[in-house]
């Protein structure tokens, strides 16, 4: 009885050494395979804003007005990238 449980108790023992050991080392220079790169394409858009043909209300300065324009554009993802002549160009 001894004995057999002295050699289910060292089966058990064997089992936890084989499979929790670690991997063999690898060779010297072997290559590795890298890691796979997933790269997901954004979408720019862009928005062309021409401050000429805005209708000036009769109250407020135009930098007061362009402000506000601005900030709404902001307010839904628009950064200003540049700007040309009366043309403001939006990028989101």
């Amino acid at each position: 009885m001894k004995s057999t449980l002295l050699c289910s108790l060292l089966a058990v023992l064997a089992a936890i050494l084989v499979f929790s050991a670690s991997p063999a080392p690898r060779a010297q220079g072997a290559a590795t395979t890298p890691a796979p790169v997933v790269i997901t394409p954004s979408v720019v858009r862009y928005k062309v804003i021409d401050l000429g043909k805005i209708v000036l209300p009769a109250s407020g300065t135009e930098a007061a007005i362009l402000e506000r324009l601005l900030n709404e554009h902001a307010a839904q993802g628009w950064h200003v990238v540049a700007t040309t002549g009366t043309l403001v160009i939006l990028k989101r």
